[in-house]
């Protein structure tokens, strides 16, 4: 869950959060299409108090005005808006499963995994299919961010952008597979850094997934920048069916490790 918090000034006729770091531009949004009002309990170690005999609430048609926010902290505030997310819990077992099935193959059949892997960097069917979804999930981002700078160039943004999407499938089929994990990566780190950053100050592991984000952003940007080092670095590492099972089962032990952190430390997340 994202939380949205800060100082709030009077409620009637539209509450508004107060200047806080970090703080955007505001704008206006439904409360139950973005999300909804938690508590009007004043946070812990707030220095402010609610106003005696008045109780806070929304404007007409539960309309707030309020800051969009860089970094989900605790702010000092009256209430709390929460925004639904994939739960930490569940985004960590998906990504740990997901890892772990091709690495329990690796050590079934060493052999057929290293000629895969060999083959997928200059892959054109699979690498469409990896850039489309990319596209697709960024355009998604694109298409749900509140900025209001670019409100007004968000329809033109997401043509634009999908018009890259698709051109390099056509133009771009050089290494289209590597590029396609490449940008999968950053979206999918940048799912885990939003993910667990409202959690940080509930379990010292969501720092050590957040590093693994940090890993994922730094391969992405290293195989978009230089996509045949992913040949060579498979290359390398599928020299013998030996190097092969011991990277297959160091990635194994970090799926199966995000897995147990998912159903224990970060259970209820």
């Amino acid at each position: 869950m994202g939380e949205c918090q800060g100082a709030a000034g009077g409620f009637r006729g539209g509450a508004h959060l107060g200047l806080v770091p970090g703080a955007r531009r505001s704008r206006r949004f439904n409360l139950r299409q973005a999300g909804r009002v938690e508590h009007f309990q004043p946070q812990s170690g707030s220095s402010l108090k609610r106003p005696e005999g008045r109780a806070p609430e929304a404007g007409a048609g539960g309309i707030l005005r309020v800051e969009r926010i860089d970094f989900v902290r605790v702010y000092e505030g009256w209430f709390v808006v929460k925004f639904t997310l994939m739960k930490l819990s569940l985004l960590s077992i998906l990504i740990g499963g997901v890892m772990c099935v091709p690495q329990v193959y690796g050590l079934l059949q060493p052999a057929r995994l290293a000629a895969a892997a060999r083959r997928f960097p200059r892959q054109v069917g699979l690498g469409a299919a990896l850039v489309l979804l990319a596209t697709g999930w960024f355009l998604y981002i694109v298409n749900n961010e509140c900025l209001a700078d670019f409100a007004a160039y968000k329809p033109y943004m997401l043509v634009g952008f999908g018009a890259v999407g698709v051109l390099s499938c056509l133009f771009v089929q050089d290494f289209l597979a590597a590029r396609g994990l490449a940008v999968l990566l950053l979206l999918l780190a940048k799912t885990m850094v939003d993910t667990g950053r409202p959690h940080l100050g509930e379990s010292p592991y969501v720092v050590l997934f957040q590093g693994l984000a940090y890993v994922y952003v730094v391969a992405g940007i290293w195989i978009t920048i230089a996509p045949w080092r992913l040949r060579d670095f498979i290359q390398w590492f599928t020299r013998n069916d030996t190097i092969v099972r011991v990277g297959c089962g160091f990635r194994l032990a970090i799926g199966l490790g995000l897995v147990t952190l998912g159903l224990t430390a970060f259970r209820g997340m």
